[in-house]
């Protein structure tokens, strides 16, 4: 009878060890998802740059305030947008990154 308990309670151990090792695995891979999916989600774009859609027309008005707010003698110069481009992603110093050799 002792053996059966001894064994019941050796798989229950076992069964918790594995358990407590994937919970730790998928926080693991959990937060790999996020720090690789949230850079990439967001368009960093900077303030010099086409635009991507028709719906940032809005910005270049807002420009233009604060440039006849803040430079009062300039004529109505007309203000071109000239590139855009994405932002690279900030790199985390303590994460190895990828080499292609």
């Amino acid at each position: 009878m002792e053996k059966r308990i001894s064994g019941v309670e050796d798989t229950i151990e076992e069964v918790d060890s594995s358990v407590k090792e994937n919970i730790k695995s998928n926080k693991f891979l959990t937060q790999n998802i996020c720090e690789t999916w949230d850079p990439m989600k967001r368009p960093n774009l900077r303030i010099i740059g086409i635009e991507e859609v028709v719906q940032l027309k809005g910005t270049e008005n807002i420009f233009n305030k604060i440039i006849e707010e803040n430079f009062p003698n300039l004529k109505d110069m007309p203000t071109k947008v000239q590139e855009a481009y994405r932002t690279p992603n900030r790199m985390d110093k303590k994460k190895k990154s990828p080499h292609t050799m």
